[in-house]
This record gives structure tokens, sequence and C-alpha cells, in this order.
């Protein structure tokens, strides 16, 4: 704070922390002149060097009230972020609502979803709204303030579109299925298969959607970059979509049989099956002995809502009626935390355990390599080539391990600050069940009724009544 006195006066500036604002208090006898009191003014602002935000006006009003009262003097300009281009889509990206209807009986139906976005050739699928630029803010002392500059946006037009630059939309080439596959705004045509995928169709590999109105039976593999639809049920064979995937009836999984989508996951039922899912899983029955892994919710509503058996991990909820069974049959549930990023987790803290074994024997190698130099005075050629070998891997090493733990500590920051599921059971917890939320574990050793779990404020896992 800069402060002058002169006989009966006193002026004192003050500067905010951020640079923003100045406030000007003047205390002076009646009989001092103006014109004396705001060259004193003038002389403290200069001094200080504030040059922009000046409110004159105050300096006059300070001159007219002399009576020490904090005022205004200066203030800044806030930078204004510039908003962001953005992509306007006109279809639904990830799909069109899969929320399961009600039967007037009060049943669901699992059977009636809709997956499918039919466009027609010329629709505008897509529009890029342009960036709106940002402005700079300046503090009291002239300096600029950068604004937040706006990102821009590029539209991708996929197979069956295309893009108009200067209107800059995406239209459709052709009739059939939008979705956004990879960043890109893609139409593709749809594959129906009148029957079951077994000999007379073989394998099915297809950039688009594929619609079975049969089974898919054991050992073969159905591919599809969209949507899959099974009329029928899955018996032993292998599906991956790389939209959503609705089974009307059950998924009934064998050896090597695997089922993945990167969308939402509908099935009347999943028994012995190994299923991964980029979305939702939402089951009309039941999960018995089985592996799923989702990152989204896992959902089980139908009258029995069973899990048991098997492992269940959803990177938000799971909803369940009954959990386990009387027997005490192994069942963990683990919601809250993204399985891919768990496990990309758990891949890095080993590959960190691999190059620290691997530092630790090159650098015992050369240790034992310098005791012979100091021993002999001088080592074999082939001793010195190994010598310069592992020295160099030892460089790598500490790089790679270096690298590592930089990203374990990044991966375990995502992994504390990503907790955000809770399990709810609206009937029973068996013995016998693991409860996984976070790093946090409940083993349950007596029946349980009418619950959730999730972590509380001290981050441990909490039963509550389920309301």
């Amino acid at each position: 704070m800069d402060q002058q006195k002169e006989k009966k006066i006193v002026l004192s500036l003050e500067t905010s922390a951020d640079n923003m604002t100045a406030f000007l208090q003047l205390l002076a006898a009646a009989e001092e002149s103006d014109q004396k009191l705001e060259q004193l003014i003038w002389k403290a602002i200069n001094e200080r060097k504030i040059k922009y935000g000046l409110i004159e006006e105050n300096i006059k009003t300070a001159i007219v009230k002399r009576n020490g009262e904090k005022i205004l003097l200066a203030r800044g300009r806030e930078p204004v972020a510039g908003i962001d281009a953005c992509i306007k889509y006109h279809f639904e990206i990830n799909g069109l609502p899969l929320t399961p209807k009600a039967r007037q009986d009060g049943s669901v139906d699992y059977y009636n979803l809709e997956l499918i976005q039919q466009v027609k050739a010329g629709d505008v699928l897509a529009e890029r709204v342009p960036p709106v630029p940002g402005q700079d803010g300046m503090d009291i002392f002239g300096r600029v303030i950068p604004a937040k500059k706006a990102k821009d946006v590029v539209l991708k037009a996929g197979k069956g579109t295309r893009l108009l630059q200067e209107e800059n939309i995406i239209v459709a080439e052709k009739n059939g299925h939008v979705a956004l596959i990879n960043g890109k705004v893609t139409v593709s045509d749809i594959y129906e298969v009148r029957g079951n995928v077994d000999f007379s169709t073989g394998n099915i590999d297809f950039d688009g959607t594929i619609r079975i109105t049969g089974d898919v039976l054991g050992g073969f593999q159905v591919k599809a970059t969209a949507d899959v639809e099974v009329g029928g049920a899955v018996l032993g064979g292998s599906i991956q979509a790389g939209g959503h995937l609705r089974v009307r009836n059950g998924i009934i999984g064998k050896k090597g049989a695997q089922i993945s989508c990167q969308g939402n996951l509908f099935a009347a039922y999943v028994e012995n099956a190994f299923i991964e899912c980029g979305g939702n899983v939402q089951i009309g029955k039941g999960i018995m002995h089985s592996q799923v892994i989702a990152e989204g919710s896992v959902i089980v509503e139908g009258s029995k809502a069973l899990i048991a058996g098997g492992e269940v991990r959803a990177g938000r909820d799971i909803r369940a009626k009954t959990v386990g069974a009387p027997m005490g049959t192994h069942t963990l549930l683990e919601a809250g935390v993204s399985p891919k990023l768990k496990l990309r987790y758990l891949a890095t803290v080993s590959g960190l355990t691999a190059v620290q074994q691997s530092l630790t024997k090159a650098k015992q190698i050369i240790d034992l390599l310098q005791r012979m130099k100091e021993k002999a005075g001088e080592l074999p050629d082939e001793k010195k080539a190994l010598l310069i070998k592992v020295k160099r891997s030892v460089i790598n090493l500490e790089a790679e391990l270096k690298n590592l733990i930089v990203e374990e500590q990044e991966l375990l920051t995502l992994l504390q600050t990503s907790i955000e599921g809770k399990i709810m059971i609206e009937k029973i917890v068996h013995p016998g069940t693991r409860i996984v939320i976070g790093d946090q574990t409940l083993i349950i050793d007596e029946p349980v009724q009418y619950v959730s779990f999730q972590l509380n404020q001290e981050g441990e896992i909490e039963m509550r009544p389920l309301r």
C-alpha cells in the first residue's frame, strides 16, 4: 500500500492480489485545494504505474468526500473465454433410447427394442457449429490476461455419407442405418440372416448392422461394426458388435465363446458366458455363473432378477433382486470403477514390477563386471561388450521406469477420483457374496435384505436400507 502524508493530507492506494482492482483512500482538511489533492492522487497513480481501468469520476468523488472512505479507483477487464466449436448431430449418437416397455400385466417387454436409426439419402446427419473467439482481459497495470482459446472440431464423414464443407454439414449418400463409429458419421446397410448362423452361413463379418432371425450356434462368429440383433438365442457362438447387442432369448456360453459390444447389451438371461460391454448390460431373468464386465451399469430387473455365481463388474451401478445362493455360491459384484481403467492400471503395475526386476538384475551384472575389472585390471573383449550393452540397457530401463511410474500415478488418480457406483439389491444377498467398490471389499457372511452398498465419506463400504 502506498501511503503519502503532507501536512493534513493522508493518501492511500491499495491494489488487490490479482491486480484487477485498486482502491483509493483520501483524508484531507477542508481547506486543502481540490487541485492540490488531484495532483497528489495522480502522482500516486503514476508511481504505482496504474494504467488501465481508471474511474476518473471516483477521483473527483474522493476529493469531494476527503473523509478516508475507501473508493474504487480502477478495475481491470476479465478475460472472456472462447466458446468451443461443437458438432450438432441429427441422430442419437449413443443409439435410440433402450428403455424396455411395460406391458399391461406389469411385466417388462425386453424383446421389442428398436436399435436401428434409419435415414434417407440427402438427410442432414451432422453440422459443425463454428467456435466463438475469446476476448483477452487486462489488469490495472495494463498487462494482457489471455483468454481461453476456443477449440475447433472437424466433421468426419464415414462410409455412406458426404461432407459439404462450405455448408459445414454431413449428409447421407444412401438409405440405411446411421451411427457414430470411431468418431465418423457412417451410414451402413443392414445385413439380415433369415434363420440360424450355422453351417449354411458360416461366420459373418459385416461393416454395418446385422439382424439374425434365428440362433447363433456354437463355434460360429458374428462380427459387426455397428449393432447386432439376434431373434433367437446365442448357443455358444461368439458375437462382436461395434454398437449395441440385443438377444431376444438367452446367452449360453461354451468354451471359447465370447460376447462383446461397444454399446448396450440386452438379453433375457446369461449363463456360463463371458461378456464385455462398453455400455450398460440389461438382463431380464438372471446372470448365472458368468463373467460380465460393463463400463456402464449392470441391471437385472425381471421377476427373478438373479445374479448367482461368477463375477459381475460394472463401471457404475449394479442392480438385482437376488444375489448368490443359499449354498454359498461364490459370487462377486464390483461397481464404481471402469473395468478397462482398472485393467490398464493393473497391467501398468505389473509392467512396473517387471522393469524394476530387470533393472535390479542389470545393475547386479554391472557390479559383477566392475569387480572383475578391478580384480583383473582389464576385461576380455566380450565382457567389455557385455558391460557396454548392459549399461545401455540400464539407461533404457530407467527411462521406461520413469514413464511407468508417471502412468501408474495418473491411472491411480483417475481410479481414486472416478468411484461413483453403488450396488442395489431389492430382495436378498446370500452369504458367500463378495462386494467390491473401488479398492474396498466386503464379504457377506450372513443374509442381508433390501440393501444398497456404496462408499461413505471415509471411503469404506456402507450398507444402507434400500428405499
